[in-house]
C-alpha cells in the first residue's frame, strides 16, 4: 500500500459514517445509484478484459457473464491502458456514495474495494517490473494450466473455443515478445539463470510430439465425456494436433529464440535493487504482499527474531529427546535426521516408488480425516466443499509444489490439494502440510469464503497474501499448541515449517533490499534451514515480497487474537475468534483488525449490560 492510500483506508475506518467526498472527475459518466450495481458491474468489466481468469475462476456465461472463453488475455499496451482507466473510473466513483445510506455489508466491501484498487492502480508506476518471464507464474506455465485444468469441455461450443483459443497463441506471443523487447531496451530484465530456466521449459515443450503434449492429451481426455459422434471428436482431435504444431509450437519458436539472446543481455544480479527505481518497487512489493507499512529493514530484523526464537525451540525439544544440541544449527538438523533415518529410513522417508507415492497420498488422507474430527471444539463455521487430493500433473513437478487450488465458482473444479511427487513426501512434514494447504488451513479458509451467500463477486478477484497465507500459517501453530502433532517427529516437522517461513523473510528482503547474490542467499537458507534449495531461493526472485506475507500475516492473527483474550478475559471465544477472522473472507490485514476491533467492543458491551 502507498502512505496516501493508507491515510485514506484508515480515515474511512475510523470515521465510518463519513461521506466518501467527491473527487471525481467531472468528465466520467456518473456512478451507478445502487452500489451494489456497482460492484456488480466492475466485476463485468473486468470479466470481459482478463478472459483466462475468468476461466480460471469458474465464471461461465451460464452464471450471467459475457465470458470471451475462447479467447486470451490481451497483453497489447491499448488493453494495458483500458486496465488502469477500468480501476481508476471504479476508485473515483467510489468517492460518491454517501456513506449514511451504505449498509455494514456495502461500507466493509466499498472498504476492500478501495484499498485494492488504490493497489492496483500504483502498480502503473511499477508494471514494466514485473517478470513476464519467469518459471513460477510465467506466461506459459499460465497458459498451459488454463487450457489443460481450467478449460472446461461440457459441450461441442466448449471444444471449438478451446480450438479458437489454441489458435490465439501466435497473437498472444507476438505481444510478450514486444513487452520483451521492450524490456530488453528499458532494463527490465530478470537475472540470467531464470531466462535460461525459461528457456530450458519452453524448449522442452515443444521436443514433445503435438500428440503426446499436454494440450492434446488434457483435449482428448475431456472429449472422452462429451456423448458426440466418434467420427467427430477424431475431426476434433485432429484439429487440436494442427493447432499445436502449426501455431503454438511456431508461437513458442520465436519467444524461445528472443531468449537465447536474452541469456547472454542479462545480469546474474537477483535483486529487484537492480532494476531501474527497484528499491521503491521492493517497498511497494512488500507493502503490497504483508498489508503494512513496515520498511525492509523492519521486516528484515522480525524475520532475524522469528529465525532465533525457533531454532531456539527445536534445540530445546532435541535436548528433552537427549540429543546433544551444542552443534552449530546445521550440523545440530543433519545428525538428527541422520540418526532417526539410520534407526528405520522408513519412518520418514516412503520409498520411490509408484506404490510409495500412492501410500503417500493415502497417508494425506488418512491426516485429513483425523484433523476434521478435532474442528468442531476450535471452530463454529466450517465449508460444504470437500477436499479432493491429487498430485501434481508431470509437466509442472519440476516447477511446482505442493499446493492447493480453490473450489471454482462454477463448483466444477478446485478444491484440490496437488501433491508433488517428483520425490515421495518426507513423513515428518506431512500433518503441518495438510493443516496449512487443507484443514483447516487454505482449503477451509477459501471454501468459506466461496460458499458464503454474502461474497459478491468481486472478491473473487482480489487475494491478500498476508491473510491468506497468514491464516495457513496460523492454523499450524494453532494445531501445535492444541497437541494435533503428537510425537516428536510431527513436532519438528512443524517447527521446520515454521522456521523456512522465518527465514523466507529474512532471504526475501536479503536480496531485493540488502542486495545478496543468489549464492548467499543458498549459503544463509543452508546454515539456517540445514538444507538448500535453488527452487525455493528462485522464487523469492522473480516474485518480491511474496515471501514475508506468511510470517508477517501469521504474527498478526496471533497479536489480534491475544489482544482479544487480554480484553474479553474469561468471556474470550476461541471459535467467536476464528469466525471474526474468517466470515469476511480473505481481506486486508488492516481491514482485519478492525474486525476484531469491533468485535472486541461489542462483546464489551454486551457485557456491560449484562
Amino acid at each position: 500500500m502507498k502512505k496516501e492510500s493508507i491515510l485514506i483506508f484508515f480515515i474511512l475506518l475510523i470515521l465510518p459514517l463519513i461521506f466518501f467526498g467527491d473527487t471525481t472527475d467531472k468528465s466520467l459518466p456518473p456512478a451507478p445509484k445502487d452500489i451494489e450495481k456497482l460492484f456488480d458491474n466492475y466485476c463485468r468489466e473486468l470479466v470481459k478484459l482478463v478472459p483466462e481468469y475468468a476461466s480460471r475462476l469458474g465464471i461461465n456465461k451460464n452464471m450471467g457473464y459475457e465470458v470471451e472463453t475462447d479467447q486470451l488475455n490481451d497483453e497489447s499496451e491499448e488493453k494495458v491502458k483500458k486496465w488502469y482507466a477500468l480501476k481508476g473510473k471504479y476508485r473515483q466513483w467510489l468517492n460518491t456514495y454517501d456513506r449514511n445510506k451504505l449498509t455494514p455489508s456495502q461500507r466493509r466491501a466499498a472498504n476492500i474495494l478501495i484499498y485494492a484498487l488504490d493497489l492496483d492502480l500504483e502498480t502503473e508506476k511499477f508494471q514494466n517490473h514485473f517478470y513476464i518471464i519467469n518459471h513460477m507464474t510465467g506466461f506459459h506455465n499460465q497458459l498451459t494450466t488454463l487450457m489443460s485444468q481450467y478449460h472446461t469441455i461440457e459441450n461441442l461450443n466448449h471444444a471449438n473455443a478451446y480450438i479458437t483459443r489454441l489458435g490465439n497463441y501466435k497473437k498472444k506471443f507476438l505481444q510478450i515478445s514486444n513487452r520483451l523487447e521492450f524490456k530488453e531496451k528499458t532494463g527490465f530484465l530478470p537475472p540470467a539463470h531464470i531466462i535460461k530456466i525459461v528457456y530450458n521449459e519452453m524448449s522442452n515443450f515443444i521436443d514433445t510430439p503435438a500428440a503426446k503434449n499436454v494440450l492434446y492429451a488434457s483435449f482428448r481426455k475431456k472429449l472422452e465425456r462429451l456423448d458426440i459422434d466418434m467420427k467427430l471428436k477424431e475431426k476434433l482431435c485432429r484439429q487440436v494436433k494442427e493447432k499445436i504444431e502449426t501455431v503454438v509450437y511456431p508461437a513458442y519458436r520465436t519467444v524461445i529464440e528472443q531468449l537465447k539472446g536474452l541469456k547472454k543481455k542479462a545480469s546474474s544480479d537477483a535483486g529487484a535493487w537492480k532494476l531501474p527505481g527497484g528499491d521503491e518497487y521492493y517497498k511497494f512489493c512488500l507493502r503490497f504482499h504483508t498489508g503494512t507499512s513496515m520498511t525492509p529493514e523492519q521486516i528484515h530484523k522480525k524475520g532475524r527474531k522469528e529465525v532465533r526464537r525457533i531454532q531456539k525451540e527445536i534445540r530445546k525439544r532435541l535436548a528433552k529427546s537427549g540429543f546433544i544440541v551444542n552443534l552449530p544449527f546445521r550440523q545440530l538438523v543433519s545428525y538428527f535426521w541422520q540418526a532417526e533415518a539410520s534407526k528405520d529410513r522408513y519412518q520418514l522417508y516412503y520409498p520411490n516408488t509408484h506404490q510409495g507415492r500412492m501410500q503417500a497420498l493415502q497417508d494425506f488422507k488418512k491426516h485429513l480425516n483425523e484433523i476434521t474430527l478435532k474442528i468442531p471444539q476450535f471452530f463454529s463455521i466450517s465449508p460444504q466443499a470437500k477436499l479432493i487430493i491429487k498430485p501434481v500433473p508431470q509437466y509442472k513437478e519440476h516447477t511446482m509444489i505442493t499446493h492447493y487450488v480453490p473450489l471454482s465458482l462454477d463448483k466444477k473444479g478446485g478444491g484440490i490439494l496437488y501433491i508433488n511427487l517428483s520425490q515421495p513426501p518426507f513423513k515428518p512434514a506431512m500433518k503441518t502440510l495438510a493443516v496449512h494447504e487443507g484443514i483447516p488451513g487454505h482449503h477451509f479458509q477459501m471454501s468459506i469464503e466461496r460458499e458464503s451467500p454474502g461474497t459478491r463477486m468481486f472478491r473473487n478477484f482480489l487475494y491478500f497474501a498476508s491473510y491468506t497465507e497468514g491464516w495457513a500459517l496460523y492454523v499450524e501453530k494453532l494445531a501445535m499448541d492444541s497437541g494435533w502433532f503428537e510425537d516428536l517427529y510431527s513436532q519438528m516437522g512443524y517447527l521446520n515449517s515454521q522456521l523456512l517461513k522465518a527465514v523466507r523473510v529474512v532471504l526475501d528482503t536479503g536480496i531485493h533490499y540488502r542486495r545478496w547474490s543468489r549464492t548467499r542467499a543458498l549459503s544463509y537458507m543452508r546454515e539456517n534451514v540445514g538444507w538448500e534449495s535453488t527452487h525455493e531461493i528462485d522464487r523469492y526472485i522473480v516474485w518480491p515480497g511474496q515471501a514475508c506475507a506468511y510470517k508477517i500475516g501469521e504474527l498478526k492473527i496471533l497479536e489480534l487474537r491475544e489482544r482479544a483474550k487480554k480484553k474479553l478475559k474469561d468471556k474470550f471465544d476461541i471459535r467467536e475468534f476464528h469466525t471474526v477472522v474468517l466470515e469476511h473472507g480473505s481481506v486486508p490485514l488492516p481491514i482485519l483488525e478492525t474486525f476484531v476491533n469491533d468485535y472486541i467492543a461489542e462483546k464489551q458491551t454486551a457485557q456491560f449490560y449484562n
